[in-house]
């Protein structure tokens, strides 16, 4: 059935009746609609087809899912406007307009024209940005410049979610090339575009498939972002919030979150170094959490470092000998060297390497060894009697 409002009285009237529940119910939608699934164009032509379906509940309801698909039924409504029956026209210009008042580059551009809290929280991912940056002006504008920096990232964050995990792998490695030295590379990989990239991948609940997020951790230790977090200045600081909640995002390799945080020293730096040490001890985790918290622990950290000493997990070995005396660094030896430092002792001192000698104790592979087992024993042993008050014997 048609309806042909052009010969009945009160037209505008009649049409602002019709939409206006459509308009309350599918504003509240928009951020949970039907486009977290792909929808194809077949179920975008059923309900265009729905539009003028006898039932005024159907019309009502394709008229609402539609609004709620967004810009994939655009070109479909487009094209209607010129071809489809009058309701159809009608309701066709009304989604349309719908989707032009809540896609993204609109939302963006009064953003940009008027900066505040209240307009930015209509964009994706605010919630979650305010939440760790803040909503002050610079905040604001610091959103601005990041939304505008990855427009497709944050279009499918608010348009299609499902899409959201390949598109980020994608961009992830396009920008990591980017990096890459040569005479052909044309680096689009601004601080923006990586702050970015933090933001949307430090959310747990975003899929990151592959190795997306290593390069992402990579990305965030180029020299791209060393400009930005290394300074202490408010701007800075924004930077080192996202990066921090990346640093502490579960379910990702910690050893590059692990650097990221020593290296400039980032708060979320030792609990994820304690739970690593926990949780996921193994390979070379141990090493980048323990050398963390020699720089960034404290005395608390003690009693977990000390249960470690007996862990003979072997971290660098110069022989692949097991039953051959040659110098090897294993879990324990780290745990030992960390806590001394933490006690402001020098481990040289308790028969470590003096391999810088005349120069302050430096953790490193060749530093936080032994190359025998008796003297690791020993090391050990005069430890225990030093802070025999607080240490847990063997």
């Amino acid at each position: 059935m048609t309806f042909d409002f052009q010969k009945c009285g009160g037209f505008r009237f009649a049409a602002v009746l019709l939409f206006s529940g459509i308009v309350a119910s599918t504003a509240a939608a928009q951020s949970d609609s039907t486009n977290d699934n792909t929808v194809g164009d077949e179920v975008v032509l059923r309900l265009i087809a729905n539009l003028d379906a006898d039932s005024f509940r159907l019309r009502q309801q394709a008229t609402r899912d539609l609004v709620e698909i967004g810009e994939p039924a655009a070109e479909p409504l487009r094209q209607l406007r010129q071809t489809g029956s009058p309701e159809q026209r009608l309701r066709a210009e009304f989604v349309l307009a719908q989707i032009q008042n809540h896609s993204f580059s609109v939302l963006l551009a009064e953003l940009q024209a008027s900066p505040s809290a209240g307009l930015a929280s209509r964009l994706p991912c605010w919630d979650r940005f305010s939440e760790l940056a803040g909503s002050d002006p610079r905040a604001v504008a610091f959103f601005i410049s990041l939304l505008a920096a990855e427009p497709q990232l944050f279009t499918a964050c608010q348009k299609n979610r499902a899409s959201v995990p390949a598109l980020l792998r994608a961009r992830v490695s396009e920008l990591q090339e980017s990096l890459a030295p040569g005479p052909l590379t044309d680096s689009d990989a601004s601080a923006e575009s990586i702050a970015a990239v933090l933001l949307i991948s430090g959310d747990r609940t975003v899929r990151l498939p592959g190795a997306t997020s290593t390069t992402v951790s990579m990305l965030a230790l180029s020299d791209v972002l060393k400009s930005k977090l290394s300074p202490a200045d408010a701007e800075a600081e924004l930077y080192r919030r996202l990066a921090g909640a990346w640093v502490l995002r579960e379910g990702i390799a910690p050893q590059r979150p692990l650097l990221l945080a020593q290296t400039y020293r980032l708060p979320e730096g030792p609990p994820l170094a304690r739970r690593v040490l926990k949780t996921a001890l193994r390979g070379t985790n141990g090493w980048y959490a323990m050398t963390l918290l020699a720089q960034q622990g404290s005395r608390d950290d003690l009693p977990l470092l000390e249960s470690l000493f007996d862990n003979h997990q072997i971290l660098f070995a110069a022989t692949q000998n097991p039953d051959e005396d040659a110098y090897r660094v294993e879990i324990g030896d780290v745990a030992l060297a960390t806590s001394l430092v933490l006690r402001g002792e020098d481990p040289r001192r308790f028969g470590f390497p003096d391999v810088t000698p005349q120069r302050p104790y430096s953790m490193a592979l060749d530093s936080t060894g032994f190359a025998t087992e008796a003297a690791r024993s020993a090391a050990v042993e005069k430890y225990r009697e030093r802070f025999s008050d607080s240490v847990p014997q063997k």
